[in-house]
């Protein structure tokens, strides 16, 4: 307990620094923007591309997406720049940088590049969501997934090029459920669909039987057949009978799936860009199944794939609600900040005020020490309700990995969640969940201590979700 509580309590020291993030005269502050320096000749070659977007940052606000190749910074150019002079030229955050930017369709475009600065003492809710994440694995959890893909390009072909595609005449039945996938995915990109593109989309796929069902001890086959996957529809992780690349017990699988996504010229047939998935399952998957959540990762690598072989994916969920209060990381009684626009600021919560309670859970813990080892010892409390029969996930700002919960044991949860001596305040964070003891669509209610006052303040908040997939 003492070393989770060591490590968490110098994660909450730093959690405010993350993509794109710096500190500025007492200012936690970030862009939201991560990039790397790209050696595909068919895609920025010598120049940053954005492999990731923050939800709610300025860089998404500004209209940034992944793929972007970052050509001008301030009007210079990034050709050949080392990551140390573009990080520089990125650094100072008490101006507006000018960004020059070329995607699909998007060619030499200027964006604005600003940031969202709070006090570095301060913990946002979305941090809070980050550090309370054994109150809902379902929603605060990060699984690092190595898929089974392999990309290749054509090195003498600009895939900048590509302005609209075609698909090829259906071969197989389920093709076309496969074609609305891919449709959905390249016109996020920006590329549209015309019958009369020089640019023509296709599939193949295979799947062979390895062994027969009554040949696998069915144990040992539980055991290892389940891995957690992106569900890019629900924007959250989910258990799927594959087997994961790093995982035991592979031999006890009973199929192979492969499945090739391929853009060609229309007239010289050559293959453009290609990605093909190769996975071992633990019980039969029809290609269409398993195309609803490899064929949005898949594309995760077009135009610009971080790794050809075998990429690692971070696969994150982040869902919370959200109100704009900006807590003191020493003292979470304590607001240090309200964020404009926000519920907390319409409802007229101010800097300095003192939160006595949450929803009648009390903060008499306030200082962070002490209200994280309550907390730990309410997530062992309820570690009897956690699922077992399914595969631990990864805590977001601890080393702990542990499943969902029970469907059977919310109600448990929820009595346990719901008690003032188990200090779960903070668990208003994933309201919207019906094993915490707040309702959804209710206001959350603030005992709020104000220049001797007491004052309960109801703040009805949004629901935010962060979740996404990005190349780590």
């Amino acid at each position: 307990m003492h070393n989770i509580l060591k490590k968490v309590s110098v994660l909450a020291t730093a959690m405010s620094l993350s993509a794109g993030s710096a500190i500025v005269y007492g200012q936690s502050c970030r862009h939201g923007l991560s990039w790397v320096i790209s050696q595909n000749p068919s895609w920025g070659f010598g120049r940053p591309v954005v492999t990731r977007v923050l939800p709610y940052s300025s860089a998404e606000e500004s209209g940034f997406k992944t793929g972007d190749i970052i050509e001008r910074i301030d009007g210079y150019s990034t050709d050949r720049l080392t990551p140390e002079q573009i990080v520089m030229l990125l650094s100072s955050s008490n101006q507006l940088h000018t960004i020059q930017i070329s995607n699909i369709n998007a060619i030499h475009k200027r964006r604005i590049l600003s940031y969202h600065c709070k006090p570095s003492n301060g913990l946002a809710e979305r941090e809070l969501a980050e550090l309370f994440s054994l109150y809902s694995t379902e929603d605060a959890s990060l699984e690092y997934v190595t898929y089974p893909y392999n990309y290749t390009y054509s090195p003498s072909y600009n895939l900048l090029n590509i302005q609209n595609y075609a698909f090829a005449k259906p071969t197989y039945k389920g093709e076309e459920s496969l074609n609305i996938l891919i449709d959905k995915a390249l016109r996020s990109k920006g590329l549209n669909s015309t019958s009369s593109s020089d640019i023509i989309v296709s599939t193949n796929y295979r799947i062979d039987t390895l062994r027969n069902s009554d040949t696998v001890e069915g144990a040992q086959a539980e055991v290892y057949g389940l891995s957690w996957r992106y569900d890019d529809n629900d924007k959250e992780l989910k258990p799927y009978p594959i087997y994961s690349q790093t995982q035991r017990g592979v031999e006890f699988a009973q199929y192979m799936i492969t499945l090739e996504l391929r853009l060609q010229n229309k007239l010289t047939r050559e293959i453009l860009w290609r990605c093909e998935a190769k996975d071992y399952l633990s019980e039969y998957m029809s290609v269409e199944d398993y195309a609803e959540q490899a064929i949005p990762t898949m594309l995760i690598g077009f135009p610009f794939a971080m790794q050809v072989n075998a990429p690692r994916l971070a696969l994150r969920s982040l869902r919370y609600n959200y109100t704009g209060i900006v807590y003191d990381k020493n003292n979470l009684g304590l607001v240090v900040d309200v964020e404009d626009t926000s519920p907390a600021m319409k409802a007229g919560l101010h800097p300095g005020d003192n939160i006595r309670s949450i929803n009648g859970l009390p903060l008499d813990k306030t200082n962070t020490s002490d209200y994280l080892a309550q907390y730990f010892r309410t997530a062992e409390r309820l570690d009897r309700y956690r699922d077992k029969a399914l595969p631990p996930l990864k805590s977001l700002v601890s080393n702990l990995s542990v499943p969902y919960w029970n469907m059977a044991d919310y109600d448990n949860i929820a009595s346990v969640l719901g008690q003032a001596k188990w200090g779960a305040a903070f668990s208003y964070l994933f309201g919207f969940r019906a094993y915490t003891p707040a309702k959804e669509g209710k206001a959350i209610i603030y005992e709020i201590q104000r220049g001797g006052e007491t004052y309960y303040v109801p703040i009805i908040p949004e629901r935010r979700n962060e979740s996404c997939a990005y190349p780590y």
